[in-house]
């Protein structure tokens, strides 16, 4: 009888133990690493948001975005290319985290996130279709890979 208040302590304070072990969300150790398009939703086609990530070609959909711990990204056109004179490397320069890890800003984007994990960084941003002068909505999924 006394054994089982002794198992059951041992066991408590080994919950207690690796609870306090986890390690914090630190979003710039997170960012690390390669990213892949795995979702993309958009209002361009009359204000209703529809899944759009099934109508990009695979030149698109096997790109990869790639984070690094000195502020660098790159983005690459992955296994396949649109047309074949495109570089590898599409665009590359310098990232960094915007209000309180926010938003975060890579090159030409600005993206405000809006589901951030280990290996999920879901974001939101706007573009200006200057030819019909309408802004449409994006939200992104990257899956880290």
């Amino acid at each position: 009888m006394n054994r089982i208040p002794k198992i059951f302590m041992a066991l408590l304070l080994l919950v207690l133990l690796n609870a306090s072990c986890k390690k914090e969300f630190a979003p710039e150790e997170a960012i690390l690493g390669n990213w892949k398009l795995t979702a993309l939703e958009s209002d361009y086609l009359g204000g209703i948001m529809i899944n759009a990530f099934p109508f990009l070609q695979p030149c698109f959909t096997d790109n990869v975005l790639m984070f690094f711990a000195d502020g660098t990204f790159i983005m690459d056109e992955g296994e396949t290319k649109c047309a074949p004179h495109h570089n590898q490397i599409y665009e590359q320069g310098s990232w960094i985290f915007m209000d309180n890890a926010k938003k975060i800003k890579y090159g030409t984007y600005e993206v405000e996130i809006l589901e951030f994990t280990e290996t999920k960084l879901k974001s939101t941003y706007q573009l200006q279709d200057t030819v019909q002068n309408k802004t449409s909505t994006f939200i992104q999924t990257f899956t880290k890979i």
